[in-house]
């Protein structure tokens, strides 16, 4: 599983070149690496790009409009359902998929850019994360579906905590101590998850035993 997934490019609904939007979509990831959002103006984006600012200011009605679209093609997060056939298989996908791009200037730029951008109810940046926490949601319970139809879940709340506090763990590591990403935190990841599931599977074998003989 890749945590980075490009989708094909689309000609604006204005007409603009494939090109421009292309090269525009590449200094904004570039420059995302390079500066806090804030400092970034349609000037610098277009200077960078190679292309006019009416060109952006056509294509895209603000900055945080391209930015959103930029998370659409580069996707932080867009990450499909794993389907490794096991639900081992499919968390370890999960876990390194996601520690993969937080490892990256580009993950841990574009994470930035989400968190300051990200406030309130109205914005475009608020909208799109809103939109990718729902499709998200969506990938993980298909994993737990699909595990509960093998017989290796009991519950998709359990594994919905699981997986958060691991994602969790590797978003802070990445955001504020700088934190290696690497297989050590993965490998611990992956157990604690292990043992969380084991644990709350087993209570509620426990919580339900008791009903199901009576």
């Amino acid at each position: 599983m890749s945590a980075h997934l490009e989708a094909p490019i689309r000609p604006g609904r204005t007409g603009r070149p494939v090109e421009a939007v292309e090269k525009t979509h590449s200094a904004m990831r570039v420059l995302l690496t390079e500066r806090p959002i804030a400092e970034l103006t349609v000037e610098m984006v277009a200077e960078h790009a190679g292309v006019h600012r009416s060109t952006i200011h056509r294509r895209w009605r603000d900055l945080e409009t391209l930015l959103a679209e930029v998370l659409d093609r580069v996707s932080v997060v867009r990450v499909p359902a794993p389907d490794t056939g096991s639900l081992e298989g499919d968390v370890e996908a999960i876990i390194r998929g996601y520690a993969r791009h937080f490892g990256t200037d580009l993950g841990k730029a574009i994470n930035r850019a989400l968190i300051n951008s990200g406030h309130g109810e109205d914005g475009q940046m608020a909208r799109w994360m809103r939109s990718h926490a729902t499709e998200q949601r969506r990938a993980f319970e298909t994993v737990a579906r699909r595990a509960r139809e093998r017989g290796e879940l009991e519950s998709d709340d359990d594994f919905m905590f699981a997986i958060e506090v691991a994602v969790g763990m590797l978003l802070s590591r990445s955001l504020l101590s700088g934190g290696s990403l690497g297989d050590d935190l993965t490998d611990r990841l992956l157990a604690i998850v292990g043992d969380e599931l084991q644990r709350s599977a087993t209570r509620r074998r426990a919580m339900t035993g008791p009903a199901e003989s009576m």
